[in-house]
């Protein structure tokens, strides 16, 4: 081997091991559970467990229909709910892998669903009838006993008053995740977005739960932003439990 080639070497196992990394992480769904207590939630909802899916970009990440569907059942989720651009823009949507989704998840609990952007940018008639052929709800407001949740898209909303929890995605956890620092940027190419991964809270108790998402968008790689897919639990801490 000559001296050119072993230094060379180095360079090339460090270039083989950084496109493994992204490959295998931009794959690798990471589960987060978040425990939310709250004097909203009754006690009938104590220990309620909703699965947050966002922004699956199908048909471009339909790899990731099947292994969202097993890992959802496994978590045992009571509600699921669905924060929109599911489909990626312009899409058939009879193969883009919709109809999948929409089907093995409500086999699984009762799921609840928005459009958002890349959503409207397809026959948004045809999604509709799919998810409702498919056991899909499509409303953006959950009221459990008392306690409002509302499914919105950006998180941008947040802090408004609208509901005692806001569910979101959008940022795709900034696609690129810097230590200490969070998400690098946004879909709308605001750098170090608020909003960007995991659990919020307003000084007056509004919630607000982003999910980095299921798939990939524009920008095809995350670094150091794994898949999401946050699953909450509600806890109540009524005067029993007080």
């Amino acid at each position: 081997m000559t001296k050119r080639l072993k230094r060379l070497l180095p360079c090339a196992c460090l270039l083989c091991a950084g496109i493994v990394y992204l490959m295998v992480q931009n794959r690798w769904i990471q589960v987060e559970e978040l425990a939310l207590a709250h004097a909203n939630i009754p006690a009938e909802y104590d220990g309620c467990r909703i699965a947050h899916i966002s922004d699956t970009h199908l048909p471009r990440n339909r790899a990731n229909v099947r292994k969202t569907i097993q890992l959802t059942k496994k978590l045992k989720p009571d509600l699921i709910v669905m924060t929109g651009d599911l489909v990626h823009s312009y899409s058939d949507m009879e193969s883009c892998g919709f109809a999948e989704l929409c089907a093995g998840l409500s086999e699984i609990a009762g799921v609840y669903a928005i459009k958002a952007k890349h959503d409207t940018w397809n026959d948004t008639e045809a999604w509709d009838q799919i998810a409702l052929d498919n056991g899909v709800i499509l409303s953006e407001r959950l009221d459990l006993g008392g306690f409002t949740v509302l499914l919105s898209h950006d998180p941008k909303y947040f802090g408004r008053g609208e509901a005692d929890l806001m569910l979101a995605g959008h940022i795709h956890g900034g696609q690129i995740r810097i230590p200490f620092l969070g998400g690098l940027l946004s879909p709308d190419l605001t750098f170090f977005p608020d909003y960007t991964s995991g659990l919020y809270e307003t000084p007056e108790g509004e919630l607000l739960v982003v999910s980095r998402g299921i798939g990939n968008s524009v920008i095809p790689i995350r670094v150091n932003n794994r898949p999401h897919l946050p699953v909450i639990i509600l806890k109540s801490i009524g005067e029993e439990q007080a």
